[in-house]
């Protein structure tokens, strides 16, 4: 078992079973990856809003058979500015989704998440 932390933006997140959430983000290390948190949607202790879509966040993996496990995470950056601005908010998402189709599962881009950074400060 694998222990990994990275810087990610969160691509996707998609509500499993009653207290799981399937989330894909994309991390600077690793690429584009798809992992579980098991138990976050009733967790009193973890923070279900820094796996939000257009978040950035420290998130800590275990890594076992192939597949990711979401241990913790740590929300860097929340760009409240464009969930202001209903325009930005559907490019915004737009982007996200169209960088969710386009990218394979662990297909790295360091680029990627920088550029992408500076697009989301404007």
């Amino acid at each position: 078992m694998d222990i990994l932390k990275s810087k990610c933006l969160i691509l996707k997140k998609k509500d499993l079973n009653e207290a799981d959430l399937l989330t894909v983000v994309f991390s600077k290390d690793f690429g584009k990856i798809s992992g579980v948190a098991f138990g976050i949607r009733k967790s009193k202790k973890r923070n279900l809003i820094t796996l939000n879509p257009l978040n950035i966040a420290e998130i800590t993996f275990y890594k076992k058979n192939g597949y990711y496990t979401i241990v913790e995470t740590e929300l860097i950056k929340n760009f409240s500015n464009i969930m202001k601005n209903i325009e930005k908010l559907e490019i915004s998402l737009y982007i996200l989704d169209s960088v969710n189709k386009i990218y394979d599962i662990n297909y790295e881009n360091k680029d990627f998440l920088i550029n992408w950074k500076k697009f989301l400060i404007l």
